[in-house]
């Protein structure tokens, strides 16, 4: 379960860097969205297997 979340995360957490990067954005505005998108999701994932 942890393995799962932290891919989650960072998965999440790529996608938002290479948005980043492609947009060239100033600040880090995909990465910290993606990333906390990223953690709910994960969170989510663990709540929904833990029932």
């Amino acid at each position: 379960m942890v393995v799962q979340m932290g891919v989650i995360i960072g998965v999440f957490t790529y996608v938002g860097h290479y948005l980043d990067l492609k947009f060239d954005t100033s600040k880090k505005y995909w990465t910290m969205i993606l990333s906390l998108a990223g953690v709910f999701g994960a969170i989510y994932q663990m709540i929904r297997s833990l029932r």
